[in-house]
């Protein structure tokens, strides 16, 4: 029993691609506040709304343009003034490239991975993705985008090569319109598929997979349903006379794969599709089947069933993955492998995973005993007794040698009408779990520690915390809508938000997350608050921070007054080519020079090229533009142009303009 892995091979850019994942995990957030933020009720919640996860398509309509079908609508909130929603909308068109327009052509908007979110939380709730169809002029449209997110914009259409667009950053109340978006014939791929004796192969599976460079959450087959649909995983089988084609392929970076019983699988990578040249021949050669085998059972002996066996060949190169899974009796065998020298993971629920280096293809001994994994149980109560019988639980692993419980873990909701809970599969360590329910303030259980057993009696008692509210004005006294209100605990710094590693760390004190926005009158007010001594920051996106420490006993209610917010300073412009071209979806980077203090952000151009940061202090900052994705690591232009510093005054207000290499 074995299937195929995505994980088939990382190329160079892929590498960058995973580490630029790693440092994600670390990475402040680097994209300027938008001009315009949507504002929350006067009542807060303490834990943001979840991304939303869905696929849509509702285009605006088009002057003189064929009416539309039925259209799926995502329920967004209306704007401050509740004359709509405050989300963005972008119009484009799709044109072959004789400047033809393609109709029924598939435009797909997926969310970029924020580097301000732990991934954990995407895993859980997926990235936002808009998808929607080409009229007959091949003009489209979506509506109804969030502000504050990045989107990668994918076009696919049978007849033509699939492309990548630029990347698309919604602006508040702005219909943007992107450049043409032009489906040329793209590349083609082809070959023979043959045995170790030239004889060729009819009916081979061929994959050819497009390399995604970054952090997908989901599974496997989501992903595949997914690519098929837009072109960037073609599968087809061998001609009787071993030969293979595959036609209209976008420009990128492929994984070639072909498989067929009895035969070692074949694969080729990277399979380059770049510049001029339209025709890339690979053939490929089946040779000698290994197959690797074994059993999975506990540490009682007995059999594990459904057990995944992932399987990596590290020597020799390329390097292949193939995937497997244990029957009822715990056996497992994973074919199609070529000679080699193997790396082999098995894991399953419940189970802490086992591996096994340098294992040499065709061995059928393998035996993994897996240790059984813990968990925690006990009872959510109020403070009177009384069960609680809806709450969410956030799993935080307590970092050793140090007061921090380190980054939120898993999450799982639970309903139980007398507060009982049971939190599994759980590695040998320490935890707390963070308790949160509607009318409580969110409560920690006490530590404990996890080896292979079920810790039993963690017993949680919430309370209903502390009540806080506030005005938010400018200076000249005008009420500032959108702005957040953040509670830190008193050890926070200011700079934890734009250092390396600070904002992802977690709470210095432990403080969980709990956010605010003000409405149109500038008014905030959060219930049921964490307790203690905590520091509150205000942030909007065209003023300073500002930092308040207060002291919040259990029952109390504290009006914090009018805070008045000191003007920032701006930084706006255009990115364009050496020959005036605007290029949207560019990335500028910015860092401020000396102060002691780091502070890098990042901003990606719309589609007019132009970038914004807000609520600058007085400082010379440094930017530097480079077109296409960008990402956390920089590697600037060798364009002068592409590199300005700026000195800005309190306050104060520049416009420049960066070239980047087209």
């Amino acid at each position: 029993m074995q299937k195929n892995s995505n994980s088939l091979f990382i190329p160079v850019i892929a590498l960058l691609g995973l580490l630029a994942v790693a440092v994600l995990w670390w990475l402040p957030a680097g994209t300027p506040k938008p001009l315009y933020t949507d504002v929350a009720p006067v009542d807060g919640t303490n834990r943001p709304e979840n991304p939303i996860s869905a696929i849509s398509t509702d285009p605006l309509p088009i002057p003189g343009g064929v009416s539309h079908g039925e259209r799926t609508e995502l329920d967004l909130p209306s704007g401050p003034d509740g004359r709509g929603p405050t989300g963005a909308a972008i119009r484009g068109s799709v044109v072959t490239t004789a400047g033809t327009p393609v109709a029924n052509a598939t435009v797909t908007l997926t969310e970029r991975l924020s580097m301000d979110q732990p991934f954990m939380t995407y895993e859980e709730t997926g990235l936002l993705q808009r998808t929607t169809n080409t009229l007959k002029d091949g003009s489209f449209s979506i509506r109804r985008l969030p502000i504050g997110k990045e989107f990668s914009l994918w076009v696919s259409h049978l007849s033509h090569a699939p492309t990548e667009g630029p990347l698309v950053r919604p602006l508040p109340e702005e219909e943007q319109q992107l450049p043409p978006l032009v489906l040329g014939d793209g590349f083609r791929v082809y070959g023979f598929i043959a045995d170790a004796g030239g004889n060729p192969l009819q009916g081979a599976a061929i994959e050819l997979r497009m390399q995604d460079t970054r952090f997908r959450p989901g599974t496997h087959a989501e992903w595949d349903e997914k690519d098929r649909a837009i072109g960037k995983l073609r599968t087809i089988q061998s001609q009787p006379d071993g030969s293979y084609e595959f036609l209209h392929l976008g420009s990128g970076i492929f994984t070639l794969t072909a498989s067929l019983e009895g035969f070692a699988t074949g694969r080729v990578m990277p399979v380059v599709l770049m510049g001029s040249n339209p025709d890339a021949e690979h053939n490929l050669e089946l040779g000698t089947e290994f197959k690797l085998g074994g059993r999975v059972v506990d540490e009682q002996g007995t059999p594990i069933p459904e057990a995944t066996v992932s399987v990596a060949r590290s020597r020799p190169r390329p390097i292949l993955s193939m995937e497997g899974a244990s029957l009822e009796d715990g056996t497992f065998e994973v074919g199609g492998l070529p000679e080699g020298t193997y790396g082999v993971a098995v894991s399953c629920p419940g189970y802490s995973p086992m591996r096994m280096t340098r294992v040499q293809s065709g061995r059928m001994d393998l035996e993994f005993i897996l240790g059984t994994r813990g968990g925690v149980t006990g009872k959510v109560t109020d403070s009177q007794g009384n069960p609680v019988p809806r709450f969410t639980l956030a799993l935080r692993k307590v970092n050793p040698g140090t007061a921090m419980f380190g980054i939120p873990g898993r999450e799982t909701r639970v309903q139980d009408e007398a507060g009982m809970y049971l939190f599994e599969d759980l590695e040998r360590g320490t935890y707390r779990l963070l308790v949160t329910a509607a009318g409580f303030a969110p409560t920690y259980s006490p530590g404990f520690f996890v080896e292979q057993n079920i810790v039993r009696d963690v017993n949680i008692t919430m309370t209903f915390g502390a009540e806080l509210s506030g005005k938010v004005v400018s200076k000249d006294q005008q009420p500032l809508a959108g702005a957040e209100v953040i509670l830190h605990g008193k050890d926070y710094s200011n700079q934890d938000r734009f250092s390396l590693f600070g904002a992802t760390l977690g709470d210095p004190n432990n403080i969980p997350g709990t956010t605010v926005k003000t409405n149109a009158q500038g008014v905030f007010h959060l219930k049921n608050v964490y307790t203690g001594d905590l520091q509150l920051e205000i942030v909007h996106s065209e003023h300073l921070p500002e930092f308040i420490f207060l002291h919040l006993p259990e029952g109390g209610k504290k009006d914090i007054g009018t805070i008045s917010m000191q003007a920032g300073g701006e930084i706006s412009g255009t990115v364009t080519s050496k020959n005036g071209k605007v290029l949207a979806g560019s990335t500028v980077y910015l860092t401020r020079q000396g102060g002691g203090q780091f502070l890098s952000k990042q901003a990606v151009t719309d589609a007019m090229g132009r970038f914004l940061f807000q609520g600058l202090e007085p400082a010379r900052y440094d930017l530097t533009a480079v077109s296409g994705k960008g990402g956390p690591f920089l590697f600037p232009s060798q364009n002068s142009g592409a590199k300005k510093s700026v000195s800005l005054q309190s306050g104060g207000f520049e416009n420049i303009t960066l070239q980047a290499q087209e």
